[in-house]
């Protein structure tokens, strides 16, 4: 008789075998769900910064969907998030950007006191040269701090392009908010005390023989413990999506700001056409 037992020949009913193989299938399947929620679910995503993060993509109409509600409670508790979140979210971006205008427009009532930047003419604006040169700053200065330069930090911290990044930035300040990119839950492998091998993993739980090896907290195969970092890496980043949302609130409030100097600028137009044909 062979040593190894998987080198004996045996003797199976048709029935049995059927059985044998629904079983090893369910376990197989109940195991890559159980992993599947580990990966994508569980407490790990639902901690305050996490939270934080997915209050304020709701508020702001973003929603990326990659972190969503899967118990009852928290669905009716969105429904009654954004009933009031939405429009109280609305109405501070719209005085916000009242402000920020509201401020350009003051500075454009302003005389400059250099002269070397304005032309000598006795007849030129100098405050209708304040006010494109205040604004023409905004707009300049705005895009180099809220999306060229976070772009750059996007490229170190994610690991995307600078194209990507970019891509990520427009899309997230205009609230589109597709979902293919999205700020980090957990920190990069590369800071990792263990890193979870999702080849051994799979491995184990295929295997339809019980392993002897199995962890006392999740009950699966220790090959399909989660990634571990060190409590300092996991606080930085989750301080990180928190840093991410302010960004965008600046953001909004920067492209909204822009929002009513356009808007402000066509309601101009429409009310005084004989300025529009003086130009021509």
């Amino acid at each position: 008789m062979p040593k190894n037992y998987l080198e004996q020949s045996v003797s199976i009913k048709r029935t049995d075998l059927a059985e044998l193989l629904t079983k090893a299938a369910h376990f197989s399947i109940d195991n890559y769900q159980q992993l599947q929620s580990q990966c994508h679910g569980g407490n790990l995503r639902w901690d305050y910064h996490n939270a934080f993060f997915f209050a304020g993509s709701l508020a702001s109409t973003i929603g990326y969907g990659n972190v969503y509600p899967e118990t009852f409670g928290g669905k009716v508790f969105c429904i009654f998030f954004i009933a009031f979140g939405i429009p109280y979210f609305g109405y501070m971006m719209s005085v916000i950007s009242e402000l920020i205008h509201l401020n350009l427009r003051r500075v454009g009532t302003l005389r400059i006191r250099h002269r070397s930047l304005v032309p000598s003419s006795s007849n030129f604006d100098k405050s209708k040269y304040t006010m494109e040169f205040s604004t023409a700053s905004y707009v300049i200065i705005g895009s180099a701090a809220l999306v060229f330069l976070p772009s750059y930090g996007l490229t170190l911290i994610e690991g995307w392009s600078y194209f990507d990044s970019m891509y990520y930035s427009l899309i997230t300040l205009t609230t589109v908010g597709i979902g293919d990119f999205v700020p980090s839950i957990l920190p990069p492998n590369k800071f990792a005390t263990y890193v979870r091998n999702d080849t051994k993993c799979f491995e184990a739980l295929v295997d339809p023989i019980d392993s002897s090896s199995k962890s006392i907290d999740t009950g699966m195969p220790i090959a399909c413990n989660q990634t571990e970092w060190t409590e300092a890496v996991q606080l930085s980043y989750s301080w990180y999506r928190v840093l991410v949302f302010i960004w965008i609130l600046i953001g909004l409030a920067w492209l909204g700001g822009i929002i009513q100097m356009i808007s402000d600028n066509f309601r101009f137009k429409a009310s005084n056409p004989e300025v529009v044909l003086k130009r021509f």
